[in-house]
């Protein structure tokens, strides 16, 4: 229907008597309401023409126009119906955020306005909950996990343990490897079921394969704990000998694993009970006088050195020259070192096929820290003399370190005072030591 159509529909049917102004507010009226229609009838007819909206009978309605000072506004005449042109604005508005899924972990619920509806702060509250497993940062587009038992494992609660659940790579022994194993067991049962070729040859698959697995600097922790592990569920005293086998220049698993500081390989060999810590190498040294030569980062792996010498036989004296892991550690300056062995029971006045003893090592190599630890021990005796009857004393003045000198004289003239009345004697430096 256009705007001139129903100008004129209503002027007839309806029976308005209006002025020309009146009829011109009309007509404008109409001309809007016109270009909107509600289920195939405009504003006008559905209002105005049909009377719905206001009073029950068929009277004149009229209009009103007000001017202001903002313009002209139109009105409508007491008990008439308000005009639809323009929707009022809602007191209150409300904008919506975006919404995540409450099933989805770490997610929540963010709006762009201070104001929500309750059931929108309902919602905020519940997204905004902290979840345990994890938080999801809207900014890094990044998840993070946390778990209560991975925190309890962290701090070391008790069983906590049992609910790690760290999957790694697992190492089986292959089908060549498992086979020499079950040939050597046999063995080592009975001697009689296996000939000496298929022995041999069962031994060399096995060393081979071990010394690969776990001689090398970058030698896989995991690798050697599964090894062991199959050759424990084979036999036990398999597992010995697997464990205690020398490669050509004597050495033993754990004799490597100590030289390349591989301490998380040390502690699962010492966690088996079978190691032989006494096993030297051709060069004469055990895997416990090797240690003394290590270099701990963490406190972790000083603990398992501090375990390797309570293990291991701490005075046993090397083949060739017969020196203790304490001289070694005295020779190479290692004070820490030192200061463990004295405390698993170290022999400080062990001698060597010199007749050197540790004290003396320590002179001549001018450890003066060291040796104020040594003379503090209560078993030291610092007047012993090698083999060619030189005292600790006589070794530090010889190779020039007096202040050694000066600690020995003293240590040794105190001792002397104590045992005698302090008036007997007038302590006197010699002129080589002044």
């Amino acid at each position: 229907m256009t705007s001139s159509q129903t100008s004129q529909s209503s002027q007839g049917s309806s029976g308005i008597g209006t002025s020309s102004e009146d009829q011109e507010e009309v007509h404008v009226i109409t001309e809007t309401y016109s270009l909107r229609d509600i289920g195939g009838q405009s504003y006008y007819e559905k209002y105005f023409k049909s009377g719905r909206g206001g009073d029950s009978d068929s009277s004149p309605r009229t209009i009103k126009s007000t001017y202001t000072s903002e313009g002209r506004v139109m009105e409508p005449s007491p008990g008439l119906l308000k005009s639809c042109m323009k929707k009022s604005k809602p007191e209150t508005s409300i904008k919506r955020g975006i919404t995540f899924a409450e099933n989805v972990t770490g997610g929540y619920t963010s709006s762009s306005t201070g104001e929500e509806s309750s059931e929108d702060a309902a919602s905020d509250d519940d997204s905004t909950t902290s979840y345990d497993e994890g938080s999801y940062d809207g900014r890094e587009g990044s998840i993070t996990y946390q778990c209560k038992d991975d925190e309890a494992i962290k701090q070391g609660a008790p069983g906590a343990k049992m609910f790690d659940q760290n999957i790694r790579e697992t190492f089986e022994l292959n089908p060549e490897v498992r086979s020499a194993c079950e040939t050597l067991a046999k063995y080592l049962e009975d001697s009689t079921e296996v000939q000496t070729k298929q022995l041999n040859a069962s031994v060399n698959v096995i060393q081979q394969e071990w010394f690969k697995v776990a001689s090398h600097k970058l030698s896989d922790c995991n690798q050697v704990e599964d090894y062991l592990s199959s050759f424990n569920e084979i036999s036990r005293r398999c597992l010995e000998y697997v464990v205690n086998l020398q490669d050509a220049n004597g050495n033993t698993s754990i004799h490597y694993a100590v030289s390349h500081c591989n301490f998380d390989i040390v502690s699962l060999l010492l966690d088996t009970g079978v190691v032989d810590l006494n096993k030297q190498n051709k060069a004469g040294y055990t895997a416990t006088m090797l240690a003394t030569l290590a270099y701990p980062q963490t406190e972790r792996q000083q603990e398992v050195i501090q375990r390797l010498f309570s293990m291991g036989d701490v005075n046993a004296r090397a083949s060739k020259d017969g020196q203790t892991a304490l001289m070694l550690a005295v020779s190479q300056g290692r004070i820490e070192m030192v200061e463990m062995l004295l405390d698993v029971g170290a022999d400080v006045n062990a001698q060597d096929n010199e007749g050197s003893t540790a004290v003396m090592c320590a002179c001549e190599h001018g450890h003066t820290n060291i040796v104020k630890l040594l003379l503090g021990h209560p078993d030291c005796d610092a007047n012993i003399a090698d083999n060619d009857n030189c005292t600790p004393l006589k070794i530090a003045m010889d190779a020039g370190h007096k202040d050694i000198g000066v600690l020995l004289y003293a240590h040794l003239n105190f001792k002397q005072s104590q045992s005698s009345p302090p008036y007997s004697q007038v302590i006197e430096l010699p002129e080589t030591v002044v």
